[in-house]
C-alpha cells in the first residue's frame, strides 16, 4: 500500500490532443521474447518516456527520486547525459514536453520549470513560480502549465511570460495535466471546476462544474471533445465534454476498497473512438458515445496503460509476480504476459525495427523487453 500511495503522488494523467508533447509510438502484432535490465541512475524511477529528435536514434528520458534526470540511447543502453537538479525531488519527476530539441519539465514539487537541451543536458533557463507546477504542454510555440495556487501560465521559448491567469482556487499539480483542444487550454481545479482558456491570451472562455472533486487528468480528443475524471465517496466518474464546455455524458465506475488511494490511468484508442481506463485491478473500455464495451480483471494493480493498433500494453504491479501484459483491445482478453521484478511504473514504448518496450521500476532499474511477432 505504501507504493500505491507513492504512485498517487507521481502519476501523470491524460495528455493533449491537437499538439502532442512527444510523438506517440504505435505497435502491431508481437509477443514478448526476452528482457534485460540496467540501472543507469540511483533511486526510484518515474515513467520513462521514449522519444526521438531529428538526427538521433531512439532515446529514453529517465528520472530518479534522488533529483537526477537523464537521457539514454535505446540502441546501446548508454547514458548520454545526466543532470542533478538543484534540490532532490520531493516526488518522482512527473514528465516533460519537447520543443525542437529542448525538454521542458517540472522539478517535482519545487516551484520551477526547467528548459534543458535533450541532446546534452545543458539548461538554457529556469522559470520560478509561486508554487509547484503541473506537467507542462506545448503547441510548438507556447509552453503552458499551471501551479498549485491556481495560476495558469504561457511562456515563450526564451522563458519569458506571455500571460498569466489566476483561477482563484487550488490545482493539484500531481494529478492535473493541461490539455489543448484546438485553441483552448483545458484546466481543472481540485474542487471540480473545469475551465477553457484561450491559448493566445489566457482569457477564460467558459467554465463548468464536475459536481464533485477533481480526480485526474484532462485528455483531449482531437477536434472533438475532452474527458476528465471526478471522484465521489464510492465511485469515480468519467465525464465527456464538448469543446465548448458542455457535458455530453458521464459514467460512474466503482472504487475498489483495497485500492481506493491509487491513481487511475487511461489511454485513447488509435482510432480516437474508444477510451481505455485502468481502475485499480480492472480495465474498462468505453466508446465516445458513452457505451460500455468491456471490462477485464487483472491479477494486481494496472499501474500503466498504453494503446496501440492491435492491442493494449499494461504494466501490472503486485507484491509478487509483477507483469507486463498484452491485451486485445477489441474484447479485453489478456493475450500474453511476462513477469518482472519489483513494482513497475508506467511503461514507455519505443518500437523501431527491433520492437522494444521499456519499463521502469522502483529499484531504479529499466527493463528492456525485446518484442517479436
Amino acid at each position: 500500500m505504501l507504493f500505491y500511495l507513492f504512485l498517487l503522488a507521481v502519476k501523470n494523467f491524460g495528455g493533449n490532443a491537437e499538439h502532442t508533447n512527444y510523438a506517440p509510438v504505435e505497435f502491431t502484432d508481437f509477443w514478448f521474447a526476452h528482457s534485460e535490465a540496467v540501472a543507469p541512475l540511483k533511486g526510484l524511477f518515474a515513467q520513462p518516456i521514449a522519444f526521438q529528435l531529428e538526427g538521433t536514434s531512439a532515446l529514453v528520458y529517465i528520472a530518479s527520486r534522488k533529483g537526477q534526470v537523464g537521457v539514454m540511447s535505446l540502441s546501446d543502453r548508454k547514458l548520454l547525459w545526466q543532470k542533478n537538479l538543484p534540490k532532490a525531488l520531493l516526488v518522482q519527476q512527473k514528465g516533460f514536453c519537447i520543443v525542437d530539441t529542448m525538454g521542458i519539465f517540472p522539478a517535482g514539487l519545487e516551484p520551477f520549470i526547467h528548459f534543458v537541451d535533450l541532446k546534452n543536458g545543458k539548461e538554457k533557463w529556469s522559470y520560478p513560480l509561486d508554487d509547484a507546477p503541473t506537467v507542462p504542454m506545448t503547441d510548438g510555440e507556447g509552453i503552458y502549465f499551471a501551479d498549485a495556487r491556481g495560476g495558469v501560465y504561457r511562456l515563450n521559448r526564451e522563458g519569458e511570460i506571455n500571460w498569466k491567469t489566476s483561477l482563484g482556487e487550488g490545482i493539484d499539480p500531481l494529478r492535473m495535466v493541461p490539455a489543448m483542444t484546438q485553441s483552448l487550454l483545458n484546466i481543472a481545479t481540485s474542487s471540480g471546476m473545469i475551465y477553457g482558456l484561450l491559448s493566445g491570451t489566457g482569457s477564460v472562455q467558459w467554465k463548468a462544474s464536475l459536481g464533485q472533486p477533481f480526480f485526474g487528468g484532462v485528455m483531449g480528443i482531437p477536434g472533438r471533445a475532452f474527458v476528465v475524471l471526478s471522484r465521489g465517496p464510492k465511485t469515480v466518474r468519467l465525464h465527456l465534454f464538448s469543446l465548448g464546455g458542455k457535458e455530453l455524458w458521464s459514467m460512474d465506475f466503482p472504487i475498489e476498497a483495497d485500492l481506493k488511494d491509487v491513481p487511475w490511468n487511461w489511454a485513447l484508442s488509435t482510432t480516437g473512438q474508444v477510451i481505455f481506463l485502468s481502475a485499480g485491478s480492472t480495465v474498462y473500455a468505453v466508446d465516445l458515445d458513452g457505451n460500455f464495451l468491456w471490462k477485464q480483471q487483472v491479477d494486481g494493480y494496472a499501474s500503466g496503460i498504453l494503446s496501440g493498433k492491435k492491442g493494449l500494453i499494461l504494466s501490472i504491479s503486485k507484491e509478487k509476480g509483477n507483469a507486463v501484459a498484452l491485451v486485445d483491445s477489441e474484447n479485453g482478453q489478456i493475450l500474453h504476459r511476462i513477469r518482472g521484478e519489483g513494482w513497475f511504473a508506467s511503461p514507455a514504448v519505443w518500437l523501431d525495427d527491433r520492437k522494444m518496450l521499456v519499463v521502469g521500476n522502483e529499484d531504479g532499474k529499466l527493463y528492456f523487453f525485446t518484442l517479436s511477432r
